[in-house]
């Protein structure tokens, strides 16, 4: 299912939307797996981007290569490129060190003359994305799916939270404060029946 998210003031981001480039030309158009813009767009859903309506080439986008390698080697580039995209990752899940004709990451960038060329290819575990300015690392969940997260380092081991895990560390944090207000609550019991037991009133003033 299409979605469209504004995660930041000024910033835009969804996943499997259609973006039109040519108007008149129903043809002409992609859904990336992953896209940010970075123009907010209009305040309500869009369900699809007219590109001619404004400034709303993806400044950033994440295709994910499935079985017909080829055709997303050579097909995801180009339309990328007609598109206006500013940077373009390709990430292919089933390459492996010993792959031949594959290859995990791929990474395409817009130069001064305005054309998406290939800056980068790695095998590893991690990429850089200059529009993001943080890292893409290569995860498998624990149903050994891979998937890509969002790091802050080169190494790929300081992940941003996802929405579940900034929940349940607000839970986690949440419960430690409230532990910690009963242990507080109990030491004042505590050292007022010690007052008490010695004749003296704890709430006189």
């Amino acid at each position: 299912m299409a979605r469209d998210d504004v995660v930041a003031a000024g910033v835009r981001s969804g996943h499997d939307q259609f973006f039109y480039w040519k108007k008149g030309d129903p043809t002409q158009r992609l859904a990336p797996d992953v896209y940010v813009l970075d123009v907010p767009g209009p305040d309500d859903f869009v369900g699809v981007w007219k590109l001619w309506e404004g400034p709303y080439a993806p400044a950033f986008a994440v295709e994910i290569v499935g079985d017909d390698f080829h055709k997303d080697y050579d097909d995801a580039p180009v339309s990328y490129a007609l598109m206006k995209t500013r940077e373009l990752v390709l990430y292919d899940p089933w390459a492996n060190e010993r792959s031949r004709k594959r290859v995990r990451w791929q990474v395409y960038r817009r130069d001064v003359e305005g054309s998406l060329v290939l800056v980068e290819t790695s095998g590893g575990a991690t990429v850089y994305s200059e529009v993001l300015g943080c890292w893409l690392r290569r995860v498998v969940d624990s149903n050994g799916k891979p998937m890509v997260r969002l790091a802050l380092d080169a190494d790929g081991h300081e992940l941003f939270a996802s929405e579940d895990e900034a929940l349940d560390s607000a839970i986690e944090l949440a419960e430690r404060e409230r532990e910690k207000a009963e242990r507080e609550r109990e030491k004042a019991e505590r050292l007022a029946a010690k007052l008490r037991a010695l004749g003296i009133d704890p709430d006189a003033e």
